[in-house]
């Protein structure tokens, strides 16, 4: 019997050092749990990606809103709806106010000041967009109070918006796409050409964002080929972390470049505009933009502006603006699907 009541407590001992031990790890695994700091991963999984669309000009004054008033002011962007569908993001610049004054282009078609009807805000969002630059020399032609009201009016349409004319304010802005943050920073040359404000945004925001892109205005208009200036600032741009870059204001389409791994469109020209005397003048170029884990996919569509809309350009059209997007020290193979299929892929670097 003696020998049983040994065995017992000699078993409950080694049961009470069992439970001791069980109890210190699951104590020690409760603090590890804590300690472990939660990791965030900005980069997409290799089964997702994203899709954005950019567009040049856009100008509702004058002439295309007075085709609006006759056709319709939702058949502006109908004949490139369908292009947006899908798409996570649609940009594009605002080359003008919006508020409710009257305007003073409508009557004098040589008149360079702009205002929209606010009628277009939800128009605007119909079509799809989801941001749109004021960083032009467009968004102060009423003063700041018209440039507040075009604020406000686009935000009620649940559109974003990021730059401005003086390089003063709201310079970028993050749009949220499958829960990552998709930057855009807007930055004008022509007023206030100090690229030093747009530089340390662009460093300052890097950390936190998937991707970046500035969507920059520059350059000389009708000019079909960018300037030093476009280069130089494009390239510094890239050097201080963007993923690409879009241009705007020349009206018409210039070259696209690839530095280091990395696409500058030196201009995608206008995408709605009343400039009806040159083929240049009445072609765009929306970039249609698949970023994937292990490239960046580019489809490049011209476009075609008649009577205050804009629709898809074909043919004959389609191959004169590809051409011109292509530039001579562009990559051969680059230069060759962009003229045969309209769509070239970088690797991401």
């Amino acid at each position: 019997m003696f020998r049983y009541l040994v065995y017992i407590v000699i078993l409950s001992v080694i049961a009470l050092g069992v439970l001791s031990v069980a109890s210190h790890l699951g104590e020690h695994r409760a603090s590890l749990s804590f300690e472990i700091p939660r990791v965030v991963f900005r980069s997409w999984s290799e089964s997702e990606s994203i899709r954005t669309v950019f567009v040049g000009d856009i100008m509702l004054d004058r002439a295309v809103a007075r085709e609006a008033r006759t056709r319709g002011r939702e058949n502006v962007f109908a004949g490139v709806t369908s292009l947006f569908q899908g798409a996570d993001a649609v940009i594009g610049n605002l080359e003008g106010t919006m508020s409710t004054r009257t305007s003073i282009a409508i009557p004098g078609s040589s008149t360079l000041r702009f205002t929209f009807d606010p009628s277009f805000a939800p128009i605007l969002k119909q079509a799809g967009f989801t941001a749109v630059s004021l960083a032009n020399n467009h968004s102060l032609d009423f003063g700041h109070t018209a440039d507040t009201e075009t604020r406000e009016y686009i935000h009620a349409a649940d559109i974003l918006t990021f730059g401005s004319a003086l390089n003063s304010k709201e310079l970028s802005t993050v749009i949220p796409i499958k829960h990552e943050a998709f930057c855009m920073v807007g930055y004008h040359d022509l007023f206030s050409p100090d690229p030093t404000g747009v530089l340390r945004e662009i460093e300052t925001i890097r950390p936190t964002c998937s991707r970046v892109v500035v969507f920059v205005h520059w350059g000389s208009e009708y000019t079909h080929v960018p300037s030093t200036r476009q280069r130089t600032l494009g390239q510094s741009f890239i050097d201080a972390g963007a993923d690409l870059v879009i241009g705007a204001h020349p009206h018409v389409v210039q070259p696209v470049e690839i530095y280091k791994g990395k696409a500058i469109f030196y201009s995608l020209g206008n995408f709605v505009f009343d400039q009806n005397f040159s083929f240049a003048t009445m072609h765009g170029l929306l970039v249609d933009i698949e970023w994937g884990t292990d490239s960046t996919h580019f489809k490049l569509v011209p476009v075609a502006i008649a009577k205050g809309q804009v629709s898809v350009a074909v043919d004959a059209a389609r191959g004169r603006v590809l051409d011109t997007v292509v530039g001579a020290d562009l990559d051969t193979n680059i230069a060759a699907a962009i003229r045969t299929t309209g769509e070239f892929e970088v690797a991401n670097k």
